[in-house]
């Protein structure tokens, strides 16, 4: 590879990390609910987000680096929210069915509500992570995580 080649592969792999950076950045914090909706044990709460669907699930314990803890009338609530975007074609995958689980109806790619990983042998990604914000009594998507 001579230099003229190198420079052009590092200019559009940055050009490309600034579009990539300016879209996350242009993400506007959506309000999804009250904290009180999310006492049920199972609560799930839909969410229009960067021009797709959210999804967030309450969980019964804390997932690593994805989840948000509230303290709600004398207990632990764990949110966790993703992108509902399979990750292997782009379809949206179904609400979580009885097994637990997002079923995507394209390929059938599985994955676990309780935090968005991969529930079948198929090698996709996990579905993209968004950020929780409590602001007073709501609940609110600021970003991806």
């Amino acid at each position: 590879m001579n230099r003229r080649t190198a420079l052009k592969a590092v200019a559009v792999g940055g050009a490309a990390l600034l579009l990539e950076s300016a879209k996350t950045q242009n993400l506007v914090a959506y309000r999804i609910a009250d904290v009180a909706f999310f006492e049920p044990d199972g609560a799930i709460a839909q969410f229009p987000f960067d021009g797709r669907h959210g999804l967030v699930v309450r969980v019964p314990q804390a997932q690593p680096n994805r989840s948000l803890k509230l303290e709600q009338k004398n207990q632990t609530i764990y949110l966790v929210a993703y992108h509902l975007v399979c990750t292997h074609l782009g379809c949206t995958p179904a609400l979580p069915n009885a097994d637990g689980h997002l079923v995507c109806p394209c390929h059938l790619s599985k994955f676990f509500a309780h935090n968005g990983q991969v529930a079948d042998s198929r090698p996709n990604p996990p579905l993209k992570a968004i950020a929780l914000e409590q602001r007073g009594t709501a609940i609110f998507a600021i970003g991806y995580l």
